[in-house]
C-alpha cells in the first residue's frame, strides 16, 4: 500500500469515525476525487477566517507546477469563494475557472471579468444559496492582478487554486 492509499484510508476512517459524515460533499469527495488532495492536518494560518477548516488540502493538477513557479516568485493571498452545492462537483473537478461572459456565469461583473474571490468569508457566505460551501483559495500576489476592489477579480485560473473547503 503506497502513503497516497494509506492517507485515503485514513481519511474514511476519520470520516466515519469521527462524524464528519454530516459534510456530504467532503464525503462524497473523499469517495470520488481521493487522487486530489494533498495533506492532512494542515494547521496553516488563514487571515479573516474565524472558524475552523477542513483538514484536507487540495491541489489541481494541470497547474500545480506552473502554480509553485509563480508561488516562490510572488507568494500568495488568501480569498474565499463561496458556491451552492450544485456547483462543486465540477470546482472539485476542474478548478475556479473564468467563465465570464459564458452560458456558464452565474453572477454579474460589475467588477470584470474573472474569477470573483472575497477578502472576507461572509461576502461568499451570501453565494453559497444558504447550502452550499465556502472554499478557502490561494491567489498569486501578483501586484498587477491581486488587488482586492471590493473584490480579487483573477482572470487566469492558473493564478488561483482551492486551498480549503469549509
Amino acid at each position: 500500500m503506497d502513503k497516497t492509499e494509506i492517507l485515503y484510508d485514513k481519511l474514511l476512517t476519520d470520516l466515519s469515525t469521527e462524524g464528519c459524515m454530516k459534510n456530504k460533499l467532503l464525503w462524497w469527495f473523499a469517495i470520488n476525487i481521493k487522487d486530489e488532495y494533498v495533506d492532512f492536518n494542515v494547521n496553516e494560518e488563514i487571515p479573516n477566517l474565524a472558524c475552523n477548516k477542513s483538514d484536507i488540502k487540495f491541489k489541481n493538477n494541470s497547474y500545480e507546477s506552473d502554480f509553485l513557479r509563480r508561488k516562490a516568485q510572488f507568494g500568495v493571498i488568501y480569498g474565499f469563494h463561496g458556491s451552492p452545492k450544485y456547483n462543486w462537483y465540477s470546482i472539485l473537478r476542474t478548478g475556479l475557472i473564468n467563465v465570464s461572459q459564458t452560458a456558464f456565469q452565474l453572477c454579474g461583473n460589475a467588477y470584470g471579468n474573472g474569477i470573483y474571490l472575497a477578502v472576507d468569508i461572509e461576502t461568499s457566505r451570501t453565494y453559497t444559496s444558504g447550502n452550499g460551501n465556502i472554499a478557502i483559495c490561494e491567489i498569486i500576489n501578483d501586484p498587477t492582478t491581486a488587488r482586492p476592489n471590493p473584490f480579487y477579480v483573477i482572470k487566469e485560473s492558473r493564478d488561483v487554486r482551492i486551498a480549503y473547503i469549509i
